[in-house]
């Protein structure tokens, strides 16, 4: 048969391609080839041309989707035959159309994959580590899309391939589970493969060809026959083999394994082998006639009925001893797997709702038992111990929970929510601690769809939803804030705005934070206990002054929800550090960019903690120093009674009466109704805050301060007005009250000017008096700006070139490392490195190493002194 009756006797829907054979490989030449859509009818007319003719000894077949999901299981040797057996536990495959080149062990079986597992396998080759008589390494090789395998002439025998099972024996079968299981491709996130195959059913009646033979000719086809009996030994052989085919298949029996396979197994192992010319004459030979089985017919049934009897038994032990499979992750799991980091394995029970991490040694019985019940571990993972006793695999359990914890990558905590309002891909979130209200419907924690973590906090009882205030309820709110007695009419609409945006702190993207001083009976107290507190309903945490950082950042944790400090004093130097660290808490929550702070914990683990809340403190005097924390505090300032008048002291009588009737009918119910209006209009209000502060900082002229004071405003408007804000609107409203006194500490909070002015404010003694002067005022009288009795012009700059300050045309210049400069910095900010922080001065440049007076050289930077003002800058 030539290569075209060949390729036209194979399988309708098969693809094929050419292949030529040079030295001992076999290669398909043609472009492309993969692509290809060549049938045998193309094949035909393409071996019609002289140049295929002559080049094209082999046709290959293209596998994979091209030939309608065909898998080529290519057993190169005993080597391999011995690996399926102890790998896989495959005695025998499949039976199923199979080729072979006619060298001794090696053959391929044709099977077809399910289509829904098309995309989960790929080409897989299992070496051996045994080389062959050729010299190389056998392997068993499961080809798939993208390889082809050859029928022709095998380069290296020069014989012809055979079926050695032939499509009339039998159709072409499903690939076995395990070999499937084994060409998985290697990607995170993908599930198991065999819990996607369903298991075959046991077959009693599956018989393996060779159990059916006579015992001599089972021992022939492992042993092979020496040289002078092969012939006759093989004739016997061929027709044994053949009867029990016959047999087979009168009797309904369904066999496993290839008549012609063994018997090609019996020529390859004689010595010498039987060449394939023999090996075709002698089974030829038999096959002529009826051949009959060696064994009667009631010895064949014997070995079907004990083969069947042991089939059962080892179905009925191996389902006894089979070990659980793995469960699947799904949404019904006890648990969920959230990744990993380093030792640490993070996990958020569907029970507790709450994220936790084991690290890699912790993963005992005891904290496992934290993630799902007793009886849920010893399902899946049961083991038997040899006299009958049932116990969990703790091993096998851990060994499955890394796997799916790698599997997930690195564990972010920046995922985790807690309580308080979220924007999560465009869908209004409040999580009030045991319950979700997701775009205005209830969902049980753990049940949101995001990629976000809502894990279970103590119960809030969230906002009216169903109540929002009216724009007229809460415009009267507004009005209750103006009859406070304020330093400033502007910080009533700051109050104001505050206590609408702190409930939904968790959805802005700046967070402003507000500071109320006052003196003794200024009211302070009243206002954060009777109007803010009520106005946030229950969504906030109420600390005293005592608390620490580190308590109140624990506390916290996740959470979003604004924070309430009143008596919030410094009245010791400890109290000042404890207040300063909160401000640097506070500094952290402003921004939503994602900055992290992290602590380290006694186990030598860091603590990451992402802070998002609103800050309000009370006291007498503020503690805000820094100036990064001036611009992040609006600074409202109360009357001191104590400065009124009799006149005013009636007044104020009068008004607070009124005040305290207003007062007394906010509670708790009132603030859940105004968050709940704040909830309904809250994608208009961020627009509003957005647009309040592009107002605030061209009408500033300082970014910083148009966020921090935008929102605020944009928080205000929205308690006074149902409709969204435009630009007109929002400059009206920002118009209305003045700035200066607020924007002031954020002036004066410029770390280069609060430097160069500590610098000018340090004084000098001068020598052989008691005379101490600034050195502001020194630099004045250097300049000719003032006049002084003792001291003249030069004098004075010789006393500022000795402590680092030096005059040249016009400018002042700061030494960079002098020792008189670093004592008067010392325990400051910019102790460190002074000349950085001067740079930011408008105008300032570095200058080259000088001489100044006293023996010191050194760089320093060059500052401009204006001519129009009586300090020079």
């Amino acid at each position: 048969m030539g290569l075209r009756e060949e390729i036209e006797a194979l399988p309708k829907g098969w693809n094929f391609v050419l292949v030529e054979g040079k030295g001992d490989t076999k290669k398909a030449y043609q472009q492309n080839w993969r692509n290809l859509k060549q049938d045998a009818g193309k094949i035909s007319e393409l071996l019609k041309d002289p140049v295929n003719k002559r080049r094209a000894s082999m046709v290959g077949v293209v596998l994979g989707e091209a030939s309608g999901s065909l898998l080529a299981v290519d057993v190169d040797g005993q080597a391999a035959s011995n690996l399926l057996k102890e790998r896989f536990g495959i005695e025998r495959l499949p039976m199923t159309p199979t080729i072979t080149s006619g060298k001794p062990g090696r053959f391929c079986c044709f099977y077809t994959v399910p289509d829904r597992l098309r995309d989960a396998i790929q080409h897989t080759t299992i070496k051996t580590g045994v080389k062959g008589p050729d010299g190389k390494e056998e392997a068993l090789e499961l080809r798939w899309t993208g390889q082809q395998v050859v029928a022709g002439i095998h380069p290296q025998t020069g014989n012809p391939y055979q079926w050695v099972v032939g499509f009339d024996k039998a159709g072409i079968a499903e690939a076995p589970a395990v070999l499937l299981q084994a060409m998985q491709r290697k990607e995170r996130n993908s599930a198991p493969l065999l819990e996607q195959l369903q298991k075959a059913p046991a077959l009693p009646d599956e018989m393996p060809i060779e159990k059916l033979l006579a015992r001599e000719h089972r021992e022939l086809i492992a042993k092979g026959c020496g040289e002078g009996g092969r012939n006759n030994a093989g004739f016997k052989l061929a027709a044994d083999l053949l009867g029990v085919e016959a047999w087979a298949g009168s009797n309904g029996v369904r066999l496993s394994g290839s008549a012609r396979m063994l018997f090609n197994e019996f020529c390859a192992r004689c010595s010498p082998p039987l060449n394939a010319r023999e090996a075709t004459l002698i089974w030829s030979s038999a096959s002529k006639g009826t051949p009959e089985p060696c064994l009667s017919d009631d010895k064949l049934r014997g070995c079907l009925d004990a083969a069947q009897r042991r089939q059962r038994g080892n179905n009925t032990q191996a389902r006894r001893d089979e070990p659980p499979q793995p469960p699947q992750v799904t949404d019904e799991s006890p648990f969920q797997f959230l990744g990993f980091n380093k030792d640490q394995y993070f996990y958020l029970p569907r029970g507790q709702k709450q994220v936790i991490g084991i690290s890699a040694s912790g993963h005992v019985e005891r904290r496992l038992l934290t993630l799902a019940p007793g009886a849920w571990w010893l399902e899946h993972f049961e083991k038997r111990t040899r006299n009958g006793d049932v116990s969990v695999n703790w091993g096998a359990a851990c060994s499955w929970l890394y796997e799916n914890q790698h599997a997930q990558g690195v564990y972010d905590p920046r995922r985790v929510r807690g309580r308080g309002c979220w924007i999560d891909a465009e869908r209004v979130v409040i999580h009030l601690g045991e319950r979700v209200i997701c775009d205005g419907a209830q969902v049980e924690v753990g049940k949101v769809e995001s990629r976000f973590i809502y894990e279970q906090g103590a119960a809030l009882a969230g906002p009216k939803l169903d109540q929002p205030m009216t724009v007229e309820e809460s415009r009267g709110l507004f009005e209750t804030a103006k009859l406070c007695r304020w330093e400033h009419p502007g910080s009533a609409a700051m109050l104001a705005g505050w206590v609408a945006l702190a409930p939904v702190c968790g959805a802005l993207n700046w967070r402003s934070h507000a500071w109320i001083v006052g003196g003794a009976g200024s009211g302070k107290s009243s206002v954060l206990s009777m109007y803010v507190k009520p106005l946030l309903g229950e969504m906030e945490t109420s600390v005293l002054g005592a608390s620490t950082e580190a308590g109140l950042r624990q506390h916290l944790g996740s959470d979003a929800i604004p924070v309430l400090m009143d008596e919030a004093e410094q009245a010791q130097a400890r109290d000042e550090e404890r207040l300063q660290a909160i401000m640097e808490l506070a500094r952290a929550s402003s921004s939503e960019t994602g900055a992290k702070t992290l602590k380290g914990t006694a186990s030598g683990t860091g603590q990451e903690y992402l802070i998002r809340s609103m800050f309000l403190l009370s006291s007498i005097t503020s503690s805000l120093k820094q100036g990064s924390d001036k611009s992040r505090f609006a600074l409202l300032q109360l009357r001191n009674p104590a400065n009124d008048t009799p006149a005013e002291q009636v007044e104020h009588a009068e008004s607070w009466e009124i005040l305290r009737q207003r007062l007394a009918k906010i509670d708790a119910n009132t603030g859940k109704r105004l968050i709940a209006r704040t909830v309904q209009r809250l994608p208009m209000l961020l627009r509003e805050v957005q647009l309040f502060s592009d107002v605030c900082s061209e009408l500033f002229g300082n970014r910083r301060a148009g966020d921090q004071f935008g929102a605020l405003m944009a928080g205000a408007f929205s308690m006074v007005s149902d409709d969204e804000a435009t630009l007109e609107t929002a400059a009206a409203f920002i118009g209305q009250y003045h700035w200066e006194e607020f924007l002031e500490p954020a002036r004066d909070s410029a770390d280069h000017e609060r430097c160069l002015n500590r610098i000018l404010e340090s004084r000098v003694r001068m020598s052989g008096t008691d005379t101490e002067l600034p050195m502001g005022e020194l630099l004045e009288i250097h300049l000719n700006r003032n006049l002084h009795a003792e001291i003249t012009s030069k004098r004075a700059g010789d006393l500022l070139q000795r402590s680092g300050l030096k005059v040249v045309s016009g400018r002042l210049i700061v030494s960079a490392n002098h020792s008189a400069i670093a004592k008067i910095l010392e325990k400051t900010p910019w102790s460190n490195d002074w000349r950085t922080v001067l740079k930011q001065i408008p105008g300032a440049e570095v200058t080259p190493s000088m001489y100044f007076t006293g023996g010191h050289q050194s760089r320093g930077v060059s500052v401009p002194i204006a001519a129009d003002r009586a300090d020079g800058f």
